[in-house]
């Protein structure tokens, strides 16, 4: 059911995601021109009181390319707004910030990578 959920968030985020290749769980560095947003899960996979409700943590990297630090700046920033405006998901989900985002950090070879966490609150996870 990760992969799902992951899948379902950036389905969510896909009218943002263009120009970026999308990864789950894990992702290796063996083409430094392509920006690449990682969908993986977490921090917890807690349960309220209520069993049945999930709320699972969602990790979003950003890792860009050296010349275009200040698009993917701004690119995580349009992705925390529309969040933050559309916390609604398909099939009941909703989807919350937890934090601002971190970063730029780099990477050895100079490519800047930010993170974005999001809650979902999912009862069929």
């Amino acid at each position: 059911m990760s992969a799902t959920l992951l899948q379902r968030v950036s389905a969510h985020l896909s009218s943002l995601t263009s120009g970026y290749t999308l990864r789950y769980f894990r992702w290796t560095d063996d083409n430094d021109q392509e920006p690449t947003l990682l969908f993986r899960m977490a921090g917890t996979q807690g349960a309220l009181s209520d069993f049945s409700v999930q709320y699972p943590d969602v990790s979003v990297v950003l890792i860009g390319t050296a010349r275009t630090v200040v698009a993917d700046s701004e690119r995580c920033r349009e992705i925390l707004q529309y969040v933050r405006d559309n916390f609604a998901l398909d099939g009941g989900l909703n989807i919350e910030p937890l934090s601002a985002v971190s970063g730029p950090f780099y990477l050895e070879n100079g490519r800047p990578w930010f993170q974005m966490e999001f809650r979902v609150i999912v009862s069929d996870h």
